[in-house]
């Protein structure tokens, strides 16, 4: 019952995935029921990149920004539109070894086929995953995530 992120270290090179099983229910959705799979962020970086979003009817598209470092991150979310183009940045804090999760839908605002850039402008590096859900017509619930591109 609890959101959590976690950091893998070893003394050679590994991979990591995190598969997830859900049955949600809330935020005006009948219920997503479903599954997805993420690798693991091969490190942290000052910027992130995501080509593909939606906040319409039916979906929930979320940004996980993870702080593993020492002092607080103070990071610029940029959302680009295909409906009214770069809205106004929004900048949140992420505190240090924690992780927090912005819900698009709110912050961007609904409605909206986007895309968006994550980036660090004081402090800690980050990483960033997408994770979305979704009710699309009858019958299809589900949802994906995706880490971020990075620099």
């Amino acid at each position: 019952g609890k959101d959590v992120s976690i950091r893998l270290t070893a003394p050679g090179p590994f991979l990591a995935e995190r598969p997830m099983y859900f049955s949600y229910t809330g935020f005006g959705a009948p219920g997503w029921t479903g599954g997805h799979c993420v690798i693991g962020s091969t490190g942290t970086a000052g910027e992130w990149f995501f080509a593909e979003g939606y906040t319409g009817g039916g979906f929930q598209e979320w940004l996980c920004l993870q702080n593993p470092g020492d002092e607080v991150a103070a990071v610029q979310i940029d959302y680009f539109t295909q409906e009214e183009g770069h809205l106004a940045p929004r900048v949140v804090d992420v505190p240090a070894r924690t992780r927090l999760n912005v819900r698009v839908n709110d912050n961007a605002g609904p409605g909206y086929q986007l895309s968006c850039r994550v980036r660090v402008l004081l402090g800690s590096e980050i990483v960033v995953e997408r994770p979305m859900y979704f009710s699309y017509g009858p019958g299809w619930s589900g949802g994906h995530d995706v880490v971020g591109l990075h620099r």
